[in-house]
């Protein structure tokens, strides 16, 4: 490269590529199963002493993710809503109207902060439990394949558009309100 400016932009192509090769690496390494001697087998349903204690650590965490949310930490809201998704299968098993209530609560923290791909992951869990719960006709079913369409939707807008978009809600929502008090 003869300028600066082309000199910066082969080495930041360098960074990334070293970077998603380093990512590629660690995350081949961490998939990789530990040596036959140092795996335990965990039990496959916990027993009842076991499962009360899980029990009891998911409400502990349902409280705290809850927390989290009203004091305006979505991001550890978020972790805290993964550890009770993780906790809860092998006490109630993997469809469950619960792992679908908590994959939404998921869903929602995960739009909030256009984390897309996650969020739409959140939202096909959901539809996919409720689907074998409900069945197609459900109206539930129905929210939740809306909510995945809603993620795809949003993913593609632009910041400007998001904005605009939430603005607009706004708008109606205090038109609206001004409406239902002016004529009650």
């Amino acid at each position: 490269p003869r300028t600066p400016r082309a000199f910066r932009g082969l080495m930041l192509r360098m960074g990334v590529f070293f970077l998603c090769t380093w990512v590629t690496l660690g995350t081949t390494a961490a998939a990789a199963e530990p040596p036959a001697q140092n795996r335990t087998e965990p039990s496959a349903v916990p027993n009842g002493e076991q499962r009360k204690e899980l029990e009891v650590r998911v409400q502990r965490l349902i409280r705290e993710a809850e927390q989290f949310q009203l004091s305006g930490k979505p991001v550890e809201a978020i972790i805290a809503w993964q550890k009770v998704a993780a906790i809860r299968p092998p006490v109630l098993g993997d469809v469950s109207e619960s792992m679908a209530n908590v994959n939404e609560r998921l869903g929602q923290l995960q739009e909030q902060l256009k984390a897309w791909p996650a969020a739409r992951t959140s939202w096909e869990n959901v539809l996919t439990i409720r689907r074998k719960l409900l069945g197609d006709k459900d109206w539930r079913v129905t929210d939740a394949r809306l909510a995945v369409q809603n993620v795809d939707v949003l993913s593609r807008l632009t910041a400007r558009a998001l904005f605009l978009s939430k603005e607009n809600g706004n708008f109606r929502r205090r038109r609206l309100t001004s409406a239902i008090v002016f004529f009650s």
